[in-house]
């Protein structure tokens, strides 16, 4: 340790540890951490609520919807936008980030992805205008 005057100290935190603070007392220092009486359980995400679910039971059946884009636009946080007269897929936002053409978002049809594995305006381009014709 460098530039370590005598009274100098360190505190160390680490959750799921007490916080132990030591006082500088030489050049080498032995720090022994103690678990927390308070202990973090282990987070376990899975894909067993159907976020949907809500949208699918009441909104779907009494909106008509026209065209494949107007069910993403059912999606809660998710904003499509058409920014260029129609030429291009619209550009997406989820919560306020950018998803550029789908490039950044998953989006299956039938369990089949539409994302596609390249294209010319970037990997991943969801474009969504099959369903238009």
């Amino acid at each position: 340790m460098q530039d370590v005057k005598s009274d100098d100290s360190i505190r160390v935190t680490l959750l799921g540890y007490q916080p132990v603070t030591k006082v500088a007392k030489g050049t080498e220092m032995n720090l022994v951490l103690s678990h927390s009486k308070f202990q973090l359980n282990e987070v376990v995400v899975s894909e067993g609520i159907n976020h949907l679910s809500p949208v699918v039971a009441v909104d779907i059946p009494t909106t008509q919807l026209n065209v494949i884009q107007e069910f993403l636009r059912k999606v809660p946080g998710l904003f499509i936008w058409q920014h260029s007269g129609g030429i291009k897929v619209e550009q997406l936002f989820l919560r306020g980030f950018d998803l550029d053409h789908g490039t950044d978002i998953n989006i299956f049809v039938d369990g089949m992805t539409v994302n596609a594995v390249s294209h010319a305006h970037g990997l991943g381009y969801a474009g969504l205008h099959f369903g238009n014709s």
